[in-house]
């Protein structure tokens, strides 16, 4: 199935979309595919999510327990705001933003936000990067912890990277990542510090695997 528009949860909780594209590009829900506000335990996956005029995803007001997996994110035109994810809305939607990103893809002609994160524990484990000729892919940005774990990066520039973390120093930590003729690109480091550990029992794939697994089986199913 697939929805036209977009979708908003706000004060949601226990709530899981699952197995539908949206083709966000005539969304009314705040311009994006999914909003997510101010709402806890809420579970994506396998969806298809294009277009969007703002963003396919926004994760905020200070939204918590978030698990995105098996998801695509993807444009289809040329404009200049192709950014796809963003957590936090701005430096003062503080939050816990525990969210973990697992077994997705970020595909074409995607710019950048995949995901861009402000005060949040992110984990994004095995996620496949494919978005070439973008500006940058994961950017952990004012007071983030972010865990980047054995994902796939193929032809994109700046594979993950810290920024715009004044007064608020972020912490990205990148273990065991796949990269393939990926650049860092900007002068910014791509690691540091030491992130949160999981507070949850996972099992991540090598990253050299995960392009495999996440183009055979994100999106609807």
């Amino acid at each position: 199935a697939t929805l036209n528009g977009g979708m908003e949860m706000d004060g949601a909780s226990n709530v899981i979309v699952r197995n539908l594209r949206i083709n966000a590009a005539s969304s009314d829900a705040r311009g994006d595919g999914i909003v997510i506000s101010d709402s806890t335990r809420v579970w994506l996956d396998h969806l298809e999510i294009y277009d969007a005029p703002d963003g396919n995803l926004d994760i905020t007001s200070g939204s918590d327990y978030i698990t995105v997996s098996w998801s695509k994110f993807r444009y289809t035109g040329s404009g200049d705001h192709r950014f796809s994810t963003l957590i936090g809305s701005d430096d003062d939607d503080t939050g816990s933003y525990r969210v973990t990103f697992h077994h997705n893809w970020w595909a074409e002609r995607v710019l950048e936000r995949m995901p861009r994160v402000r005060f949040g524990q992110v984990h994004i484990v095995n996620n496949y990067y494919s978005s070439t000729g973008n500006d940058h892919c994961i950017r952990a940005a004012f007071r983030s912890n972010v865990r980047v774990e054995r994902n796939f990066f193929e032809t994109v520039s700046t594979p993950h990277e810290i920024d715009e973390d004044d007064g608020g120093p972020a912490i990205l930590e990148a273990i065991e990542n796949h990269y393939v003729s990926s650049l860092n690109t900007g002068g910014n480091p791509a690691s540091r510090g030491t992130a949160f550990s999981p507070p949850y029992a996972y099992t991540a794939e090598p990253g050299p695997c995960v392009k495999a697994l996440v183009t055979q089986g994100a999106g609807p199913r």
